[in-house]
């Protein structure tokens, strides 16, 4: 059928072979059935807007992102252990004896090839839109950074810089 179902963050999605799925990092993610022509999970941070407005996006490559995307993980795996190779989870982990530059050349591959998503399909993303994806995006790595903390709604609120009200 070329479909996955996995779980994000608690609701079920289907993906399609050959899709570009991107989550915000510590989004939980796993997949539920194996497909053959699988497609690629991406999770990622970033400070900037434009990219976080990609994130819990699903996108249909065209063959030559299928290529270019294909080059950037070929890259991480010279960099990364566990699901960057296909089929492992777990998550992956900076290899100990990872080359910096090929680490460095793999983060700027990849942080291009995602701006070249957001052109291509982030035109028509307000700004509005781009600020409150940035606004989730940044609850989101608050709330992993202080799991263990008993936080108040209103306190989430100050440290994200947002109303309580927003928040809600």
């Amino acid at each position: 059928s070329g479909m996955s179902y996995g779980i994000w963050d608690g609701r079920e999605v289907v993906r399609h072979a050959g899709q570009l799925c991107m989550l915000a990092p510590g989004v939980f993610h796993k997949k539920k059935a194996p497909t053959e022509g699988e497609g690629w999970i991406i999770a990622f941070s970033s400070d900037s807007p434009l990219l976080a407005s990609l994130y819990h996006g699903v996108i249909d490559l065209d063959e030559a992102e299928k290529r270019e995307i294909a080059e950037v993980f070929s890259l991480g795996l010279h960099c990364f252990t566990g699901a960057v190779s296909v089929g492992c989870e777990g998550g992956t982990q900076l290899s100990p004896d990872a080359d910096p530059l090929i680490l460095e050349c793999f983060k700027k591959r990849l942080e291009l090839f995602l701006l070249g998503l957001h052109r291509r399909y982030g035109r028509d993303t307000t700004k509005e839109k781009q600020r409150e994806n940035a606004e989730i995006a940044r609850v989101r790595i608050l709330l992993s950074e202080h799991i263990a903390e008993n936080l108040s709604v209103e306190e989430i609120a100050r440290l994200a810089g947002i109303s309580d009200s927003k928040l809600k």
